[in-house]
């Protein structure tokens, strides 16, 4: 049922009728409902456990999309957001669902200290230029955060005016920043000091150049034009992109996130939206184990199966944290790696 609805985007509907058509069960969606979040919430602990790991990372990939939820005596359905967290190096996710889309979840999510009220994670954010980034920042000062070119080059490409001779410049520059990392850098992820010297040496005279050009053509815009709109959001975050990028702490865009993305969006299409406010959490938490298992390399239903069996009620977090995505793909090469010796 978990792997119906969240790795072939089958909502519960359509899995009661197959099961009629195809077994003659009568198996209602009520039902198929209940043994889902009862799942959901027999697996929290492991939940929990992913989000540590996360907390962890040196470098958090962060994004959010609207997802319509339910809410009884509203009359129609409101809109909720689901905020995703990958680390790039181990391709570990968290998917993080709330009402809200305020940085104050954020702050949540990565962690405070109970005494001081202070954020535990120690890392740096990559991220577009949502308003919620930006307030996080100004509450944490210490917060490495970079942006992300893609986002920049997609204000050029929504312009409108991507034929005008200054969106081509801009573009094409754009396009030979990502050749020369593609080029120098594709096999160094996770490897900071290389990767910022390699950048540092062959990248940043080229982002140099485009920023000084993007300078010299915005003069000669119009500030109401898409073009320079396009232009200033750019340069407001060209430096903070660069610092992050040119010390080889971050990816050029923040792509890799959104792609974790897609498998949501292309659910929401059949399922259209989340029953109530406690099944996005339920859902986030389905979504954050079959993510991590993707990553991991881990067949979803095996794992799944798996850890239903092997989780005990009232788990502690030790029990929790042999059974993530993570630890068991770990547990399972150390063992080859003895069978082999």
């Amino acid at each position: 049922i978990l792997i119906d609805k969240f790795e072939d985007h089958l909502p519960h509907y359509r899995q009661s009728q197959r099961y009629r058509r195809r077994c003659g069960v009568e198996l209602s969606r009520q039902t198929i409902n209940r043994w889902h979040h009862a799942t959901a919430h027999h697996l929290q602990p492991i939940g929990q456990a992913i989000l540590k790991e996360i907390r962890k990372a040196k470098e958090l990939q962060i994004d959010e999309t609207p997802v319509d939820y339910l809410e009884p005596g509203h009359g129609s359905v409101r809109k909720g957001h689901m905020w995703v967290y990958h680390d790039p190096h181990s391709g570990g996710v968290y998917y993080d669902w709330d009402a809200g889309r305020g940085h104050e979840r954020m702050f949540e999510v990565l962690g405070q200290d109970p005494e001081t009220g202070a954020l535990l994670y120690r890392g740096n954010i990559q991220c577009d230029g949502y308003s919620a980034y930006e307030a996080l920042k100004k509450r944490v000062v210490d917060l490495g955060i970079g942006f992300c070119l893609s986002h920049m080059r997609r204000k050029f490409i929504e312009s409108g005016s991507v034929d005008n001779p200054i969106c081509k410049e801009v573009l094409a520059g754009i396009a030979r920043i990502y050749q020369i990392d593609q080029r120098c850098t594709k096999h160094l992820v996770g490897v900071t000091s290389c990767r910022g010297l390699i950048r540092r040496c062959h990248l940043l005279p080229v982002t140099s150049a485009l920023k000084q050009r993007m300078i010299e053509l915005r003069r000669g815009l119009r500030p109401s034009e898409n073009t320079a709109k396009a232009l200033g959001y750019t340069l407001t975050r060209w430096d903070q992109w660069t610092q992050r990028v040119m010390s080889g702490e971050m990816e050029l865009d923040n792509n890799l996130v959104e792609n974790r993305i897609r498998p949501l969006k292309l659910g929401a299409k059949n399922w259209l939206f989340n029953g109530n406010l406690e099944a996005g959490h339920n859902n986030a938490l389905i979504y954050t184990l079959l993510g991590n298992c993707r990553a991991h390399g881990l067949n979803a239903e095996d794992y799944l199966e798996e850890v239903i069996k092997r989780l005990p009620p009232e788990a502690t977090e030790e029990e929790a944290a042999a059974l993530t995505p993570a630890a068991i793909a770990a547990s399972r090469q150390s063992d080859a790696s003895e069978d082999a010796a």
